[in-house]
């Protein structure tokens, strides 16, 4: 499908994204693979990479869509773009945004993050984009929620950086 089509589809589920219900809406009706297909499409477009990661951000304030977020390989797809666009704050503000979303209160998701590398990936964000306020925020935020435990194994990679 042609990139401005996913762009336009990407920007409607991110605005509708922002009501509870249409969050339910849009799972049912297969919105997160639709956000997934398009961004592994197109891994290059930035406009679309930033996007795509702020509709999964908007979805994944339902416990159910985080699974089915998950489910579809959508960390190994937030790695991506967060790694090819370093520099697009956009993309790193609502990549980072996700995981944050995704680890809060959910320690599968916490573990499976911090061992595919995402908090070297967060520290990255942080540092390139130090000057924006909200990639700070999101990265640090989701730093966060992986430092709460310090019985944590995995926790011992912050230390270690």
């Amino acid at each position: 499908m042609r990139v401005c089509v996913q762009f336009q589809g990407c920007s409607v589920l991110t605005n509708l994204a922002r009501d509870v219900e249409n969050r339910v809406v849009i799972a049912k009706a297969d919105g997160i693979a639709a956000v997934m297909a398009a961004l592994k499409q197109h891994p290059m477009d930035a406009d679309l990479q930033e996007l795509g990661c702020s509709a999964l951000l908007n979805l994944a304030m339902d416990p159910n869509n985080k699974v089915a977020i998950v489910k579809v390989d959508g960390i190994a797809v937030i790695f991506a773009a967060l790694k090819l666009h370093p520099t697009r704050v956009g993309v790193q503000e609502n990549g980072c945004g996700v995981l944050g979303r995704l680890s809060y209160h959910n320690y599968e998701y916490q573990v499976t993050i911090v061992k595919a590398g995402g908090v070297k990936l967060l520290v990255s964000g942080l540092k390139i984009n130090k000057t924006h306020t909200g990639v700070s925020l999101k990265c640090c935020l989701a730093l966060s929620y992986f430092t709460k435990s310090t019985t944590w194994p995995p926790c011992n990679t912050i230390i270690d950086l």
